[in-house]
């Protein structure tokens, strides 16, 4: 227990070494910032306390005096320092230290860092009441914040604080006031100010479907009750006395009124002013949509019932441009489009809806005169029909004998062109205008040309059937038809030298045997097979090809073209030359002149050299015009990598580089080193002669000069490392991360602020490289020091040297 006289001696004692610290002469550990050395309040010897405080006043206090907004948001647990924890918020040092300079800020991204956010230009304004959305978040914070980028905040001013959050702080109301100051409400902040929002719309037609295209002004007109401005003055009151509006309100209905009513007594989910809605929903992309919702039962409200086989058409099948909305202005014009689409149709009225499937050919025939479509045809069904034997006894052409037995469509064939079945699933055939010719019906296994030929050789009219064949013929394909050698010039091959002196049999296999009759399956086939109709210049046709079909598709020669390398009495000599070479794919230049054909057009192996007929098999076409094929490749394929261009203008394989004159390289000043040896030359390397790295080797037989290979194209094989492997990742070094192979190699693309570990501050930034980067000694080989350095400050610093704050001069 301490006497009153000791506690007296403490107290004295404790007041004299506050008498004499508050006497004690102070030293400034650095000069202010620019915005404190600026307040007249902070200059002279005694300003340390107007923040410092002294023994009854903390700093923290000192800073509210000044910074009374903040005081208020740590206190009241709002905006910016009110999220900040209790200690942090009272640390007002720990975020905006001093005494560094002039150049230094007190508000940085370090700051915002020390307070957890990564930094001011992201800063989300999250906690603050007013979050960012739309345009605002594309805005530089000095848009809004006056003092934000300032290097000195006036007295009385704040950098970032004081703002009002109400748009009309920063927006000039255009209404004056009239409508409050909730903007947002109508306009938000994600689209344009002039564009008013759509979610009022969501009590009454939200805006979807056709709805959302549509601009404002077109149901809002100016200066109605049904105006925005009207509405926005009605919703500040709070009047609801103007009853919303429906479909009747704003759309003309064209539909007959006896469907409305129908629809109405028929279907009384919705008033007479909402009909529409049965079948008209809101999310409709058009009025008329193709999602519309038309049931049977609604049809049938038209007078038109949906039965067999109505049930099964689509809409669009009867009413043209369902699903369309029509681009016209005036009501009438639209009135007059939908009556085109929905003209109101009876039941029994087939050309209403169906189109003619037999296009006009009975309109004034006199079995339909009397009973329209249902005469020949059941109402459910278009086929089979009713007509009869006795109909076509009334018409040009009465059925007897075996035509009596013939189908319909044997005679009435579907018109040229036509095709076999309509949009409407019907078969257009021809009946009004059908031919009674013979071949009008009846298919002939002769050409056209041939009997073309016959009826000019024998002045006769097209039926030149009948220079053949008649009707005592047991067949219509009679074999004892005439045949001689004028008759057989009509077929196109006329029986010139050598071919008037082969007998009919050694060409026509099977000639004199009877063929199968029409009505037999596949006896057009045995016709042609036996006469198959040739060509003069057909020789393929009867003699073996010696060249395997190897022209038959050539662009240059045909087939039916032989006397084009052959004379006509005989197979060799071959009169192919220079000029027939120029033809082909592949003509004969440079030293590609004097190359024997057998040296390319060789015999393959699995062929016989000769034929029966003792010719020739070489390969002609398909040759390979690869170079490598006869040549070899002194660059090993190297350029022929993935990726390479296959050809150079026009040109491939070695041909891009070389011409068929010699093997010298084309255009060497062209060579591209980047696209065909995958390195490109820049920079220095860009100026170095080809020997500085490739080796040459030289060969006289044959003979040629050859670039040799690089060991790689990393700098360290061709380079010393100068810095001794201080920056090898895995074993090996890029370069290229910090400099250029088309600048010098002092030209860096180093950032010592995001490259390395050790970002530079103000007083580092200002240093030379050497100053912490010195020569030391690797593996006894002298090189500049990288890595590793420390980043602490004992690393480089003497912790002695480091003189204490508050005074101390030890």
């Amino acid at each position: 227990m301490l006497s009153t006289r000791t506690i007296l001696s403490v107290v004295s004692l404790a007041l004299v070494a506050l008498l004499l610290l508050l006497d004690t002469e102070r030293v400034s550990p650095g000069p202010l910032s620019l915005v404190h050395a600026s307040d007249p309040a902070l200059q002279g010897s005694d300003s340390c306390n107007a923040c410092h405080g002294h023994l009854f006043k903390s700093m923290t206090s000192s800073c509210y005096e000044c910074h009374e907004l903040v005081e208020d948001q740590v206190h009241d647990a709002t905006g910016f320092h009110g999220q900040l924890e209790a200690e942090l918020a009272e640390d007002c040092a720990s975020c905006h230290s001093e005494h560094h300079g002039h150049g230094f800020s007190l508000v940085s991204d370090r700051s915002f860092l020390r307070a957890g956010f990564l930094g001011r230009e992201t800063y989300d304004h999250r906690g603050l009441g007013y979050e960012l959305t739309g345009v605002h978040e594309t805005l530089d914070c000095a848009a809004c914040h006056e003092h934000a980028d300032a290097a000195v905040v006036p007295l009385g001013s704040s950098r970032f604080l004081g703002l009002d959050q109400t748009c009309t702080s920063c927006h000039e109301d255009s209404h004056e006031g009239e409508y409050g100051t909730d903007c947002a409400s109508c306009h938000g902040q994600t689209q344009a100010f002039e564009e008013v929002g759509g979610w009022a719309h969501e009590t009454f037609a939200p805006l979807v479907g056709s709805h959302a295209e549509t601009d404002c002004e077109s149901c809002h007109e100016p200066d109605t009750e049904h105006a925005v401005e009207a509405l926005a003055l009605r919703h500040v009151a709070g009047d609801t006395s103007v009853p919303e509006r429906d479909c009747a309100a704003c759309h003309t209905s064209f539909h007959a009124e006896g469907f409305l009513s129908e629809m109405a007594d028929r279907f009384g989910r919705f008033d007479d002013a909402r009909t529409c809605q049965h079948c008209h929903l809101p999310e409709h992309t058009a009025f008329p949509g193709e999602n519309a919702l038309m049931t049977p039962a609604f049809h049938a409200a038209s007078g038109f019932r949906l039965e067999s086989p109505h049930q099964e058409v689509e809409c669009a099948g009867c009413h043209t441009g369902f699903g369309e909305r029509a681009a016209l202005e005036e009501p009438a014009a639209r009135q007059a489009a939908f009556g085109r689409a929905y003209p109101g149709r009876e039941e029994d009225t087939c050309s209403a809806c169906h189109v003619d499937a037999h296009q006009g050919q009975f309109d004034d025939s006199p079995f339909f005169l009397d009973a329209d479509c249902i005469g020949c045809h059941e109402r459910t069904h278009f086929a089979p029909t009713a007509f009869e034997l006795e109909h076509h006894e009334r018409s040009a052409f009465p059925l007897a004998g075996s035509h009596a037995a013939a189908e319909c469509e044997t005679c009435h064939l579907l018109p040229d062109g036509q095709p076999r079945v309509t949009e409407d699933g019907f078969v257009p055939r021809l009946f009004r205008g059908t031919t009674v010719t013979c071949t009008g019906c009846h298919e002939s296994p002769h050409r056209a040309n041939f009997i073309d030929g016959v009826a000019a050789r024998t002045a006769v009219d097209s039926e030149a059937c009948t220079i053949c064949h008649d009707a005592a013929h047991e067949t219509f394909l009679g074999d004892n038809a005439p045949m001689d050698p004028a008759l057989h010039a009509a077929s196109g091959f006329p029986l010139d030298e050598p071919h008037h002196e082969v007998a009919c049999a050694d060409c026509h296999e099977g000639f004199g045997e009877r063929v199968a009759p029409p009505d037999h399956e596949g006896w057009l086939a045995e016709f042609l097979e036996v006469y198959p109709g040739r060509a003069a210049l057909d020789c393929n046709a009867c003699h073996q090809d010696p060249h395997v079909e190897q022209f038959r598709t050539g662009d240059a020669f045909v087939i039916e073209d032989c006397l084009s390398c052959h004379e006509p009495h005989g197979f060799r000599p071959p009169q192919f030359g220079f000029t027939h070479h120029e033809r082909t794919a592949f003509p004969l230049t440079g030293s590609h002149e004097a190359v024997g054909c057998n040296e390319c057009h060789l015999v393959p192996e699995d062929r016989p050299a000769l034929t029966a007929d003792g010719l020739l098999t070489r390969v002609f076409s398909g040759t390979d015009q690869r170079c490598e094929t006869c040549h070899e490749d002194v660059h090993s394929g190297r350029f022929d990598r993935q990726g390479l261009p296959r050809a150079v203008e026009g040109r491939e394989g070695c041909a891009r580089c070389h011409d068929t004159q010699s093997f010298e390289l084309r255009r060497f000043e062209l060579f591209d080193h980047g696209l065909w040896a995958g390195y490109e030359l820049t920079g220095a390397h860009a100026e170095a002669a080809c020997k500085g790295c490739h080796t040459i080797e030289r060969s006289l037989d044959p003979p040629r000069i050859t670039f040799g290979t690089l060991p790689g194209t990393a700098c360290q094989d061709c380079h010393e490392d100068s810095h001794v492997g201080q920056f090898a990742v895995d074993g090996v070094t890029d370069c290229e991360r910090c400099h250029q192979t088309s600048h010098g190699f002092d030209d860096l693309l180093f950032d010592h602020q995001t490259d390395s570990r050790f970002a530079l501050d103000e007083v580092h930034v200002e240093l030379e490289c050497e100053a912490c980067h010195r020569p030391v000694l690797v593996a006894g080989v002298e090189a500049v020091r990288y890595k590793p350095l420390g980043v602490d400050c004992s690393d480089c610093h003497d912790p002695s040297a480091v003189q204490l704050l508050g005074g101390d001069d030890r």
